[in-house]
């Protein structure tokens, strides 16, 4: 069982994502529509991350972002993650990234509310407690 796990794919689908898939790739124009969106979505979030001070966020060509906070990657994290949001802690991954976080883009109203949340966490951690 090891040993099939080992080549098992993280993310594996089942048969009715299959067909879904399949059905998606006979609608290219709903695909490009999607895409469109995704990139939309991703230009308003990169913006509005980077209008947050105590943030550095890296350009990126994929649906995340990785955002280097002033702050400690895993405090942030979980305080976010109180709120209901959740991004990904890569501070542990290697030392170059002990202040890293990965944040993917979402619709526009996750963003919007990632963005408002974040904002109100770095002000809090920021001021004398």
């Amino acid at each position: 069982m090891r040993a099939i796990s080992k080549a098992k794919l993280p993310y594996n689908l089942n048969i009715f994502s299959e067909f879904v898939a399949g059905k998606l790739l006979e609608s290219p124009k709903l695909i490009e529509h999607n895409i469109e969106k995704i990139l939309e979505a991703k230009k308003t979030l990169f913006e509005q991350l980077q209008s947050i001070e105590q943030l550095r966020v890296y350009t990126s060509h994929t649906n995340f972002f990785m955002v280097e906070t002033k702050f400690p990657a895993g405090q942030v994290f979980e305080r976010l993650a109180q709120t209901g949001i959740l991004i990904r802690d890569i501070s542990g991954y290697h030392p170059r990234l002990k202040s890293m976080l990965r944040i993917t883009v979402g619709t526009p109203e996750e963003n919007r509310n990632l963005v408002a949340n974040l904002r109100k966490i770095l002000e809090k951690m920021d001021s004398p407690q």
